[in-house]
C-alpha cells in the first residue's frame, strides 16, 4: 500500500527596521500580527485544511534583496519539494524588488509547482495563472519597490539624526558591549566579553603579536565573537560561521582598530553601493559621524592611540602586498572548513589554510593549491557543464577565442539591460502623472519585457562563449565564480571538490 505524503504549506513572516518605523497607525506588520492573519487564512481556506503548516521567519531584514536567512531556507525547501504551498501577508513581505518578485511568481514557483498566496493582495497563483505579470500585480510590485527606495532614504535620515546625538543605531553591538535593556539606542558593558577586549589590548601593548593573541585565546577556550552570537541565538546571517569558529588574526585586528571601545560613538564608516545592494563601500574618515563619550569606555583613549601607533609602525615593516583574488571567500580548507589565504611564494601564488597558526595544537591538514591549478581545474569543469547542456558544439562553431570586441559587446549588453530595467519606474511615473493611458502603459511594459528577454538571451549566450579556452590562457572571472559556485574545498594533497549554487542536471532529472 502506498502512503501518500501529507502536503505542507509554509507561511513566511518578515519584519524590518523600516516596518517598525511605520508602526504609528495603520495595520501592524509585526511578526505576531502576520502569524495570526496567515493561520486564520489557512484555517478558513478549504484547499489547505489537510496541509501541515511550517513557519519561516526573517526578523530585522529588509525586503529590498533576497539575502535573508529565512527566505533562503524557504527557497531551499521549495527546491527540495518539501513544501507545496507558500502563504505571505502581501507581496512586500516576500520582497520589495519588482523584478525578483516577478521572476519567482512567473517562472520559478510555477516550474516547481508551488502554489503561492498573497493574502492582502487577494492573489492565488492557481486561480491567477499567468496573472503574475498582469498590470495589477505589476503596479503593486513597482509601488513596493519605489516605496522601499523612498523609505530607505527616510530611515537613513532618521538614523543619521540619532547617530549625531550619540545614539547607537546599528543592528548588532560590538563584541564587549550589548544593547541597554532600557534603551536600545545605547550601549552597555557586556560583563562576560568586555574583560576579553581589555585583555587583547593589554597583550598587544605588552609585545604579543596578533597571531600569538589568537593562539592564546583559542588555547584557553575563550569563545570567539561569532560563537558568542551563535550561542546567544542572535539573529545574524553569517554563512562562514561553523560549529568551531575560532579566534583569528583578522578578528584580533578588527577589535584593536575599533574606536568605539573608547566610549566614542562611530557611524557611517561604510554604506551600501545602492539601495538593497549587498556590496558595501568605504566612506572617508572625515565624513564619519563621531560623538565622544557616548557610552561607557572599555579602553582608554590613550591605550587606543598607543595601539594604533604600534599598528602603523608594524604595518610599515610588512613587505607583503594585498592582492585582489577571484577566489576570495570561495576557497575553503576541506579539513577544517575555514577560508584559505592567498599568498605569494616566490613566483607562485598559492591558497593555503592558516587555521593552524591560530592554534597551538591544530589537527587541520592545512590544504593548499596553486592558483593556476585552481583556475585550470575550474575551466575544465565549466566546459564540462557546457557540454552537459549540449551547447559546446554550437559555441565552438561561432567562436574560436575570446577577443576584446567580444568583451566590449558583453559590457554594452549589460549597460543596455540596466537602462531597460530603469525604464520600469519611469513609465510608471509617467502613467501616474496621467501622461500615459493605461493601454499605452500596458503596451510599453510588454514591449519592455520582450526587449529585456531578448537582451538577456544574447548576454547568456555570449557569456557561455567566454567559458571556452582555445589554446590560450583564460582566467575565470570573479563574477562567473560567484554566480556558479558556493565554495571550493581544497585537500592537503591539492585535490578539490566544488559545491555548485545549482542542482546537478543528472541529479535533478532523477529527483
Amino acid at each position: 500500500m502506498i502512503i501518500k505524503k501529507q502536503p505542507t504549506v509554509a507561511i513566511y513572516l518578515r519584519i524590518s527596521d523600516e516596518d517598525e518605523a511605520l508602526e504609528s497607525g495603520g495595520e501592524s506588520n509585526s511578526i505576531s500580527g502576520q502569524r495570526m492573519l496567515l493561520h486564520d487564512f489557512i484555517s478558513n481556506h478549504k484547499d489547505l485544511h489537510n496541509y501541515r503548516v511550517v513557519e519561516v521567519e526573517d526578523d530585522g531584514y529588509s525586503g529590498t534583496n533576497f539575502d535573508r536567512p529565512g527566505i533562503q531556507l524557504l527557497l531551499e525547501m521549495a527546491k527540495r519539494n518539501e513544501i507545496q504551498c507558500i502563504v505571505v501577508k502581501d507581496f512586500s513581505r516576500f520582497g520589495r524588488n519588482y523584478l525578483e518578485v516577478g521572476n519567482y511568481l512567473e517562472q520559478i514557483f510555477p516550474f516547481l509547482r508551488i502554489r503561492f498566496f498573497s493574502v492582502n493582495d487577494n492573489f492565488d497563483s492557481f486561480c491567477n495563472a499567468g496573472a503574475a505579470g498582469s498590470l495589477e500585480v505589476g503596479f503593486k510590485n513597482i509601488i513596493y519597490e519605489a516605496y522601499s527606495k523612498d523609505l530607505s532614504v527616510k530611515i537613513k535620515s532618521v538614523r543619521k539624526s540619532k547617530a549625531e546625538q550619540g545614539k547607537f543605531v546599528t543592528a548588532f553591538a560590538p563584541y564587549g558591549y550589548k544593547k541597554d535593556e532600557n534603551n536600545r539606542n545605547k550601549l552597555a558593558i557586556d560583563q562576560e566579553c568586555a574583560p576579553i577586549v581589555n585583555q587583547i589590548f593589554k597583550l598587544y601593548l605588552s609585545g604579543f603579536t596578533k597571531t600569538e593573541i589568537a593562539r592564546r585565546l583559542n588555547q584557553e577556550g575563550v569563545l570567539s565573537p561569532m560563537m558568542i552570537r551563535k550561542i546567544r541565538g542572535e539573529n545574524f546571517n553569517r554563512n562562514g560561521c561553523s560549529d568551531n569558529c575560532i579566534w583569528t588574526v583578522g578578528t584580533i585586528s578588527h577589535i584593536l582598530g575599533d574606536q568605539r571601545y573608547t566610549g566614542d560613538a562611530i557611524y557611517g564608516k561604510s554604506k551600501p553601493e545602492s539601495v538593497g545592494s549587498k556590496k558595501e563601500i568605504k566612506v572617508p574618515k572625515d565624513q564619519w559621524i563621531i560623538v565622544p563619550d557616548a557610552h561607557e569606555e572599555i579602553i582608554s583613549h590613550e591605550e587606543f592611540e598607543e595601539v594604533q601607533t604600534y599598528k602603523r609602525i608594524y604595518k610599515k615593516r610588512e613587505t607583503s602586498v594585498v592582492y585582489k583574488s577571484s577566489f576570495s571567500k570561495k576557497t575553503i580548507c576541506k579539513s577544517c572548513g575555514h577560508l584559505m589565504t592567498r599568498i605569494h611564494r616566490g613566483k607562485k601564488i598559492l591558497y593555503c589554510c592558516k587555521t593552524g597558526r591560530n592554534l597551538y595544537h591544530s589537527t587541520c591538514d592545512q590544504g593548499k593549491i596553486e592558483e593556476v591549478q585552481l583556475e585550470d581545474a575550474l575551466l575544465i569543469c565549466f566546459n564540462n557543464l557546457a557540454a552537459i547542456t549540449r551547447q559546446t558544439d554550437k559555441i565552438q562553431e561561432k567562436t574560436q577565442n575570446i577577443s576584446i570586441t567580444h568583451c566590449d559587446k558583453l559590457q554594452k549588453i549589460e549597460l543596455a539591460i540596466a537602462r531597460q530595467k530603469g525604464k520600469y519606474l519611469a513609465f510608471y511615473e509617467t502613467y501616474k502623472q496621467n501622461k500615459l493611458s493605461e493601454l499605452d502603459f500596458r503596451k510599453k511594459l510588454n514591449d519592455l519585457e520582450k526587449s529585456l528577454d531578448t537582451l538577456q538571451k544574447q548576454y547568456d549566450e555570449m557569456e557561455q562563449w567566454s567559458l571556452i579556452e582555445n589554446n590560450e590562457k583564460h582566467t575565470t572571472s570573479k563574477e562567473t565564480i560567484y554566480s556558479l559556485i558556493e565554495f571550493i574545498a581544497i585537500e592537503s594533497n591539492g585535490s578539490l571538490s566544488i559545491k555548485w549554487n545549482f542542482m546537478d542536471p543528472y541529479q535533478y532529472a532523477l529527483s
